[in-house]
């Protein structure tokens, strides 16, 4: 018989998916918060790139983004962001490891990184709730430099990259959270991460104006694969046969992610004190 703690969506786990949306509605003025603070460097980019634009002439097209396509990149980027990263469980992790938080996972039949997922996954579908409203206002005043799918099957590929790179998201910050079963303390280490996320996954500016052989190298990272392919699938960077072959390649960094986060929980687990919890 397998183990309920090994069954997606077990009774247990729907149970986390539920906790995690009633904590997403009564922190729904944190993420709406969070959303227009993040309209502000939004902005900025916008405007910057405008100006970009406007000095650069006709024929300026860095990375083969005209103005339209690169202003849509950052809109879209923002709603990605919201979906794809799962920054804060790298934050927390450490936290539940030093407290000894997580004995009450190891003394129960339950699976902690499943619990995590299952939480996170509740988390991200009230997420795409609540961010319908928002993200409508924001498109429609930016309808005049939108730049939409021409394509009708951009949309469920778009969709389904956004939730594969969901995965990739959760399981590269499972990873980095779970350094602190060897450094007592990753805060400095976190804040240095961070900012290297972003320019791997496309936070700062599209990779495609970077040279190409710096392209095809970052390209082929989970990072790449996170948040900046949804983006080339919406934005019709791809093919049809290219946007197979990269939701090929999610599937596969999703594999790799999952076993090297598996080696470092049962390693790190011998070497946890459980103190505290």
């Amino acid at each position: 018989m397998i183990p309920a703690a090994s069954i997606p969506f077990s009774r247990v786990y729907r149970r986390g998916i539920w906790i995690a949306v009633a904590d997403a509605l009564a922190y729904r003025g944190s993420f709406f918060v969070e959303f227009f603070f993040q309209l502000f460097p939004l902005v900025t980019a916008l405007m910057l790139w405008r100006a970009v634009y406007a000095n650069g002439g006709p024929g300026f097209t860095p990375g083969g983004f005209d103005a339209p396509h690169m202003l849509s990149y950052f809109l879209v980027l923002n709603m990605v962001r919201l979906v794809t990263f799962v920054e804060d469980l790298q934050w927390t992790l450490p936290q539940q490891i030093r407290k000894g938080e997580l004995n009450k996972y190891l003394v129960r039949p339950v699976d902690y990184v499943m619990m995590e997922w299952h939480m996170r996954l509740g988390g991200l579908m009230m997420h795409v709730f609540l961010l319908v409203i928002p993200a409508g206002l924001v498109f429609f005043f930016a309808r005049s430099i939108m730049v939409l799918p021409a394509e009708g099957w951009r949309w469920p590929a778009f969709a389904l990259a956004l939730f594969l790179g969901f995965q990739i998201g959760f399981l590269l910050s499972l990873c980095v959270g779970f350094i602190a079963f060897w450094l007592l303390e990753t805060t400095s280490l976190l804040y240095a991460i961070f900012p290297i996320q972003m320019l791997l996954g496309g936070g700062w500016f599209p990779l495609d104006i970077l040279p190409k052989r710096a392209f095809a190298i970052l390209n082929q990272l989970p990072w790449s694969y996170q948040s900046y392919f949804p983006l080339r699938i919406y934005l019709g960077r791809v093919d049809l046969a290219g946007t197979l072959e990269g939701l090929a390649g999610q599937v596969v960094w999703i594999a790799i992610l999952a076993g090297v986060s598996l080696l470092m929980w049962k390693r790190g687990l011998k070497r946890y004190a459980a103190v505290g919890g």
